[in-house]
């Protein structure tokens, strides 16, 4: 592919991320909101400890690209409606270790659901040919990105026995 056409197609992933991010957002909202998560950044603190297991909050909050402040304060609202636990980490008596709890694994799930609803909708509009045409591109970018993002797979976890 040469460098015009890789930066067209640029383009247009970006324009694509953005309407996706923007559509699914405003679809989920009022369902976040019902099961207590504030906003899309709480459903990705849901995702990332149900994908990696249970994360001191400083850990997470880089993962996450969030200020640990900012992070702190989400992780409040999620220990407070059930989604979370947060207990002090067994070597450092500074750290907390934040983990999902079954109710915040089910939320997580109906989210995945109704975003994957809402995308197979959107999708709905594409021809069968067309469609079936962007799975290869999506299953190679898919590989590009790595299963999980590579920072997620990288972060240090929080052992219940050490370090």
């Amino acid at each position: 592919m040469g460098g015009q056409v890789r930066a067209e197609a640029a383009d247009l992933l970006w324009e694509v991320c953005q309407g996706l991010f923007h559509a699914v957002r405003r679809r989920l909202e009022p369902q976040l909101h019902a099961m207590g998560l504030g906003s899309v950044a709480h459903m990705a603190m849901l995702g990332v400890l149900c994908a990696q297991g249970p994360c001191r909050q400083v850990d997470l909050a880089a993962l996450l690209h969030l200020p640990p402040s900012t992070l702190s304060e989400s992780a409040d609202r999620l220990v407070a409606d059930g989604l979370l636990t947060r207990q002090p980490h067994p070597d450092d008596r500074r750290s907390q270790v934040l983990a999902v709890t079954p109710r915040g694994r089910q939320v997580l799930q109906e989210m995945k659901a109704t975003a994957r609803d809402h995308l197979a909708e959107l999708l709905g509009g594409l021809d069968d040919a067309p469609a079936r045409a962007l799975l290869p591109a999506l299953r190679q970018l898919v590989a590009l990105m790595g299963v999980a993002e590579p920072a997620v797979r990288a972060a240090p976890r929080a052992r219940p026995g050490g370090g």
